[in-house]
């Protein structure tokens, strides 16, 4: 079986490849969900349900620095769901105003 593996797919004949359709090959390790990534104070205000100054009250607090994967200039790019339990810690901490969601 392992001499089916080394060999070409247009080299094979009929009943060597059903033989190694048979056999299966196992399936490679799954890759890890990829991040959500809010790109902008717009785009993680959308992604948080509340409004863009209060984001941007957050990010002057200090509070989503741990979400930022990348800041060149003025653009920011946020991990979502780091940003999201950020600001749910945030609000719980008493500093966070009425206009962040319960939900967020």
């Amino acid at each position: 079986m392992n001499n089916l593996l080394n060999r070409r797919l247009i080299d094979l004949t009929g009943a060597e490849f059903l033989q190694l359709q048979r056999f299966g090959v196992p399936a490679a390790p799954a890759a890890p969900a990829p991040i959500q990534q809010a790109i902008g104070i717009s785009a993680l205000a959308d992604a948080l349900s509340c409004s863009p100054s209060q984001v941007s009250k957050m990010q002057k607090a200090g509070v989503l620095q741990d979400a930022i994967i990348s800041h060149v200039g003025r653009n920011y790019v946020f991990d979502i769901q780091k940003a999201r339990e950020a600001a749910i810690a945030w609000k719980e901490g008493g500093n966070g105003s009425d206009s962040v969601p319960a939900t967020v």
